[in-house]
């Protein structure tokens, strides 16, 4: 029997054709994903230095892609870019692309681009929120605020990843479910909030399904919404999806029929899905469990108690606070007993100054980077122009020392030669001896044939001389009997 139970070598061979090399690794990371092997118990955190550097980096990279790739985000920045900071902050898409500064600023701009996609040109800029007017359309916070979904808030699942719960039973109740760009809507926002914990980030989700216990009429998946999810846009990675169902193996059988599309295009989401279909409640809390996932994120109807109006109250009083500044900046909702033609006014007044601040700033920050990139370019020149300085300043001094020494020289020369015509006129018959021609100067011919001054001896300051190789030795006597 080989390694794979095989027990002969043509079933060994049939087995190899199943799986080939890359279908093997990609079940083995499918399975370190499910059981949550590589899950970290905390986020780490870069040095202050790396960060500021990496953003840094990504505020260039951004003003270096196509105009095309960023427009929907440089809308956003001008008109919102409170909502900008708040809910695509930075530091988040670095941290999910490993401080790699050109694949965040791609990513944001991805991020932009599918919002303005998914929520229309005119909606996508408001704030992503259930606790006023914003983005999502008033029929998809109906469906949200029944139940359709729930993000446990106690805790996350034992690997730290978490976990979101879609009770199916409760969102087909409502409508407006069935429309698919509702749908995609509110997937859009549930990521977003998954999004804010920074473990999910780094360890992904896990996400839990709730089925019906009376068929699965309402579980027609959504490719767009699958593809937003698995797209990781918005930067969180499924690592697991659980299915879960009571007694009625058909019925589960019938519901996954219906994926099984979305199954062969997306193969890593197949090779993470776990289905339960357990006996009794006891028996899924069980199963679950195996996999780290607890009582809180489990529905109640199945024997957990993941309740909605926990999360839903912690979520709006969390908006509340969050989006405080657009009802303190004036920006949001005014008060009913104003004028509509006022408020339209003020509006307009206020988007107009936004506005205006933006450009302002816009081009303050401009004319800031261009600065610091002549400064940049300048400092490489002034160091250059310091050392040139430097090296001038060395070229002046010694030409100085130089004329100082010429001038010495030639002033201790001329002396030199007051003293020798002295001499020579004191005793005439000296040029005679030394074979000087009556016509030339005695003091020329002594420094050019017999002497060469070497100038002053360093601490007695008198003149020093060497004797020319060539002088005959009766001249070296005469000359030395002179000296």
């Amino acid at each position: 029997i080989n390694e794979y139970g095989a027990n002969s070598d043509h079933d060994a061979a049939t087995i190899d054709q199943m799986f080939d090399t890359g279908d093997l690794d990609a079940t083995i990371e499918a399975e370190r994903d499910v059981l949550g092997t590589r899950s970290l118990a905390e986020v780490p955190r870069q040095p202050e230095k790396v960060v500021r550097k990496a953003l840094e980096g990504l505020g260039e990279a951004l003003a270096g892609l196509p105009a095309a790739d960023r427009e929907a985000y440089d809308q956003a920045m001008r008109v919102a870019p409170r909502i900008v900071e708040i809910e695509s902050p930075p530091d988040r898409f670095l941290l999910a692309c490993g401080y790699d500064h050109w694949k965040a600023a791609q990513n944001l701009a991805k991020y932009w681009a599918t919002r303005r996609e998914v929520f229309g040109s005119e909606q996508y800029c408001l704030p992503l929120t259930i606790s006023r007017e914003g983005a999502l359309p008033p029929e998809a916070v109906e469906v949200l605020k029944y139940g359709a979904y729930i993000m446990p808030t106690s805790s996350p699942d034992r690997y730290n990843r978490p976990t979101g719960l879609f009770d199916v039973e409760k969102s087909s109740e409502q409508g407006s479910w069935h429309d698919w760009n509702v749908r995609r809507k509110l997937v859009f926002y549930y990521l977003q909030i998954l999004s804010e914990s920074d473990l999910a980030v780094v360890n992904g989700i896990v996400f839990l399904i709730a089925l019906k216990t009376n068929g699965f009429s309402t579980l027609t998946p959504n490719p767009a919404s699958i593809q937003l999810i698995m797209s990781e846009i918005i930067p969180v990675k499924v690592k697991c999806l659980h299915w879960v169902t009571l007694k009625r193996p058909s019925l589960l059988q019938q519901g996954l029929n219906l994926w099984l599309g979305i199954l062969r295009k997306y193969s890593s989401l197949s090779l993470r899905m776990r289905v339960h279909c357990g006996e009794s409640k006891e028996q899924i809390i069980r199963d679950l469990n195996e996999y780290g996932i607890s009582l809180d994120h489990i529905p109640e109807r199945f024997g957990g108690c993941a309740s909605f109006e926990k999360w839903y109250q912690e979520r709006v009083k969390v908006e509340q606070e969050r989006y405080g500044f657009i009802d303190r900046n004036s920006e949001g909702r005014v008060s009913e007993s104003v004028d509509k033609s006022e408020t339209k006014e003020k509006r307009q007044a206020l988007s107009k100054r936004k506005l205006d601040e933006f450009k302002e700033w816009a081009e303050d920050h401009l004319t800031s980077r261009k600065v610091a990139k002549l400064k940049a370019d300048v400092s490489p020149l002034q160091q250059e122009s310091q050392m040139l300085g430097r090296r001038n300043s060395f070229l002046q001094a010694q030409l100085l020392c130089v004329n100082y020494v010429a001038e010495r020289y030639n002033r201790d020369k001329r002396r030199i030669h007051a003293c020798l015509d002295a001499i020579a006129a004191k005793l005439p018959s000296i040029g005679d001896e030394l074979g000087v021609d009556k016509d030339a100067s005695f003091a020329d011919v002594m420094l050019t044939k017999f002497l060469v001054f070497l100038g002053h001896a360093p601490f007695s300051g008198e003149w020093m001389f060497a004797a020319t190789p060539w002088l005959s030795p009766y001249q070296q006597q005469v000359l030395h009997g002179v000296k």
